[in-house]
C-alpha cells in the first residue's frame, strides 16, 4: 500500500510525518521531509547550519539551568 501511494509505512500507520523513507540515522535525526531535502541538496553550508543548532543547544541548556 505504501508503495502505491508513494509513502513509507511509517507514515501510512501514523509512526512519522515524513512521507519518505529515510536511513535509521537520518531518520533518528528527526527531521521532516523539507529539511532533509534542503540539507542533502548541497545548496546550503551544512556546517554552518550545524554550528547554529549546537549555538543554540547551548543557550537553550544555559538558559534552563538558571532557571531551575
Amino acid at each position: 500500500m505504501a508503495n502505491f501511494y508513494g509513502v513509507s509505512a511509517d507514515y501510512l500507520l501514523g509512526l512519522s510525518e515524513n512521507r519518505n523513507e529515510y536511513s535509521s540515522d537520518i531518520f533518528a535525526l528527526k527531521h521532516n521531509d523539507d529539511a532533509i531535502g534542503i540539507l542533502k541538496s548541497g545548496t546550503i553550508n551544512n556546517r554552518l547550519i550545524c554550528e547554529g543548532i549546537t549555538a543554540i543547544a547551548k543557550d537553550i541548556k544555559e538558559s534552563h539551568r538558571r532557571h531551575t
